[in-house]
């Protein structure tokens, strides 16, 4: 088993902070000097998310992980599980596929949307959806990645979405969709929306309320909904989860 010589401090206390392309760990006293970042987070309460959320190192050596992932990864305490790898975890072509995608994060400094499937070494097949950043630390240096993986059928994935969302880390591949507008409108799992439709979808997965969006706009709230209820219609949903669901399905494929 390859065991990190070094753990990094992922204390309960410090606070998750949006950075660059990804997240730092701050004590309360920087955080409140970081009035401009939109997003504050304690370790500890993200580790209670009720999907898997984990930070590794440089070597994706496990640094700290949430109850469901230790259970995940069949792992009856984390003190036990610090400084393991996929290749500890899974089979070879597994763990492979995972180390090469956080190889890439790593050198291209960048988010990722992923479609991961691990085999453990007992056998069992697991399919998760994968949001990972870099983590640096408060110089700005790469020090490893922090991960959220929703497995596919046992996670809630439109509350694990939201949640998501509120770290900031879907940032990216939002405002993706904000970027290939055109006055013509898109297609979006091919649905076609409006130009109007596009940027109402793009401000609710952001999580703008229809009061917030009807002030953009210079229009009633109740204008808004109209058409956010149309939107839904058009995709045969009823609620923002499956809204935010269907966009990062399309960034996806």
């Amino acid at each position: 088993m390859n065991r990190a010589r070094k753990t990094l401090d992922t204390s309960s206390e410090l606070f998750i902070v949006r950075s660059g392309a990804g997240i730092k760990l701050l004590p309360d006293v920087q955080k409140k000097n970081l009035v401009n970042n939109r997003i504050y987070h304690r370790v500890s309460d993200v580790l209670g998310f009720a999907f898997n959320s984990y930070f590794l190192d440089t070597e994706s050596r496990l640094q700290n992980a949430s109850r469901p992932c230790l259970d995940c990864i069949g792992m009856d305490s984390l003190k036990k599980s610090i400084g393991l790898n996929a290749y500890d975890l899974s089979l070879k072509r597994s763990a492979m596929e995972v180390i090469k995608t956080d190889r890439e994060i790593l050198l291209r400094n960048t988010s990722k949307i992923v479609e991961e499937n691990a085999i453990l070494n007992n056998g069992a097949e697991l399919n998760f959806l994968t949001i990972k950043v870099p983590w640096y630390d408060n110089a700005g240096n790469t020090i490893g990645l922090f991960g959220c993986s929703i497995l596919i059928g046992q996670h809630s994935l439109a509350n694990a979405l939201l949640q998501i969302k509120q770290l900031g880390m879907l940032d990216d591949h939002i405002n993706s969709l904000s970027s290939t507008q055109s006055s013509l409108g898109q297609y979006i799992n091919g649905i076609y929306l409006t130009k109007k439709e596009t940027e109402l979808l793009y401000y609710l997965i952001r999580g703008k309320t229809a009061k917030q969006i009807a002030k953009v706009y210079g229009i009633s709230f109740r204008t808004i909904e109209e058409r956010i209820h149309h939107v839904k219609n058009k995709f045969g949903v009823s609620c923002k989860g499956a809204l935010i669901e269907l966009v990062v399905d399309s960034l996806l494929n």
